[in-house]
């Protein structure tokens, strides 16, 4: 079924401009649009409703009599069309076309992480994002989450991956915990201590620290530095004695563990933890050595 002309909005936004501009070339330019569709627009709305709508042998081009009178009408008419196009925006901020389950571990619920989801919302109106507190990979397979926050690489094919952030992390303990048991002045002394170790079904427990070009394996004890002049390792150290006690689960059991003297966190993420150490509930432990990222 053909449209009516006149029931087409820009063609009565063409009127208006031409009032304000005086000529159809300034209502084309305001409008976006080819001077000749915008000539094309108003001959048929003049044919359809058989009046003339401008005085076109008037310099500058003016509205016909009828038009001018209708002018009050026809603003309103687009004030009330923009402002039901208001109302369905703020319609659709406020229901989300769109939907990302965002699969984030609960220990990394940092300010920075939710604060950057948040602005993520912003800048893209209709999106929302669902925080879930799994970010393992099987969340992803078995439909549970969109897009999960994994650390180091998923080395799936299967998967996207895109890098985010540098995700730090440092051994830590509670003064109580060092006070009972010393604290570790060089890394070989961590063969004293129990480590509690982060591990997932995706993540395995570390076996190694490194603090740059050094290595302390967790299983062999031995201290290695690496020679950039003859690209070899150089063993430098081993620890003696039967080695650390380790303990290995998720992040929820070993920040558990830490806050309650059990040992030393080797790789509870930085921020997660910035609030305790600022407050002195926890220290750095052997500043520099962490878990490869």
């Amino acid at each position: 079924m053909a449209v009516d002309i006149t029931d087409n909005l820009l063609v009565w936004k063409v009127i208006d401009a031409v009032s304000r501009t005086g000529s159809l070339t300034g209502a084309a330019i305001e409008l976006g649009l080819e001077l000749p569709h915008v000539s094309r627009l108003v001959s048929q709305l003049e044919s359809a409703m058989g009046v003339s709508m401008l005085e076109r042998t008037s310099k500058p081009v003016r509205l016909s009599e009828f038009a001018d009178k209708q002018l009050p009408l026809i603003r309103r008419m687009i004030r009330i069309s923009e402002q039901i196009e208001r109302e369905a925006e703020c319609c659709r901020h406020a229901n989300p076309s769109v939907r990302i389950r965002f699969g984030l571990a609960t220990v990394l619920l940092a300010r920075h992480v939710l604060e950057m989801l948040r602005s993520y919302e912003a800048g893209h109106p209709g999106t929302r994002v669902e925080v879930k507190p799994d970010n393992s990979l099987d969340s992803l397979f078995k439909g549970k989450a969109d897009i999960v926050y994994l650390y180091g690489h998923a080395d799936n094919p299967l998967l996207y991956e895109l890098p985010c952030v540098r995700c730090a992390n440092c051994l830590v303990a509670t003064p109580a915990y060092l006070k009972r048991r010393g604290t570790p002045l060089r890394v070989e002394d961590l063969a004293r201590h129990t480590l509690l170790l982060s591990q997932r079904s995706d993540v395995p427990a570390t076996s190694r620290l490194i603090c740059g070009s050094e290595e302390f394996s967790l299983d062999s004890l031995e201290h290695w530095v690496f020679d950039p002049r003859s690209g070899r390792r150089e063993l430098i150290g081993r620890a003696g004695g039967p080695g650390p006690e380790k303990r290995s689960s998720d992040e929820y059991v070993s920040y558990a563990a830490v806050m309650n003297d059990q040992g030393i966190a080797v790789d509870i993420p930085l921020s997660f933890l910035e609030p305790r150490l600022k407050a002195g509930l926890l220290v750095p432990v052997l500043p520099g050595w962490h878990r490869p990222v």
